[in-house]
């Protein structure tokens, strides 16, 4: 399911229900500020175990990709950003013992709100990081992990 949009405008963050992690993103607005989330379940319910910690930020200024311990079971559950049109962004880890890394990894292709604006990861697949190219971030991908439900 799709999360609401975010950005720097607004409200700055957005994040996957609890027993859900981040399996995808769109962008929209100049620049791709406008930012949401694709959230799938990794568990039926809401996942008591989680613990959730912020990422440092990571722009098109400063390398423009960041990649969570995956192989530490490690997934993206939300996004914040700050700055102009949104192109600071810190990633949400979620750590739970019901997503385990499943050992195979592929990014995605470059989307932009000035084209193809979103991207999916195949089923099974949770993100792991993400990368921006372009003024203010505008052109981003997504890293997808393997990932196996653990109930």
């Amino acid at each position: 399911m799709w999360t609401a949009d975010f950005s720097e405008e607004g409200v700055a963050e957005q994040h996957c229900p609890s027993g859900s992690a981040m399996s995808g993103a769109r962008c929209t607005g100049s620049y791709c500020d406008n930012v949401a989330l694709w959230c799938c379940p990794y568990l039926a319910g809401p996942d008591a175990s989680a613990s959730k910690s912020w990422s440092g930020s990571f722009s098109e200024e400063n390398g423009g990709r960041l990649y969570t311990p995956a192989q530490a079971s490690q997934f993206v559950a939300g996004l914040r950003c700050r700055g102009d049109n949104c192109d600071n962004l810190q990633m949400e880890y979620i750590r739970t013992p019901h997503l385990a890394f499943g050992g195979a990894c592929y990014e995605s292709p470059l989307f932009s709100e000035e084209g193809h604006n979103y991207f999916t990861c195949l089923a099974g697949r949770w993100v792991g990081g993400m990368a921006c190219r372009g003024d203010y971030c505008d052109s981003m991908s997504v890293y997808c992990c393997q990932g196996t439900p653990v109930h």
